[in-house]
């Protein structure tokens, strides 16, 4: 990819809480634009729009013969996160 002097970029900073003061769009000139958001946010998006998705095209005859298949990737899976280091300050 290549990035050019106009070229338009967003980028989008994530974690498990936004600072008080800090959940605004930080804009550098007119073409760079960083977005603060949560882990939860980011996940409910990919989460429904995975989900529209499948509604979609559930019954499509390429699909059908899969069900199966299907039903194991759309099941949850459990989430499992390990604690972060804290920081002595």
């Amino acid at each position: 990819m290549l990035i050019r002097k106009h070229t338009k970029v967003d980028g989008f900073v994530l974690g498990d809480k936004i600072e008080p003061g800090e959940n605004e769009v930080n804009a550098h000139g007119e073409e760079v634009k960083i977005y603060p958001m949560l882990y939860d946010t980011i996940l409910v998006r990919a989460e429904k729009r995975l989900l529209n998705l499948h509604s979609r095209v559930k019954d499509a005859p390429f699909l059908l013969e899969q069900q199966e298949e299907l039903k194991k990737f759309m099941a949850p899976l459990p989430v499992q996160q390990m604690d972060l280091a804290e920081v002595s300050q």
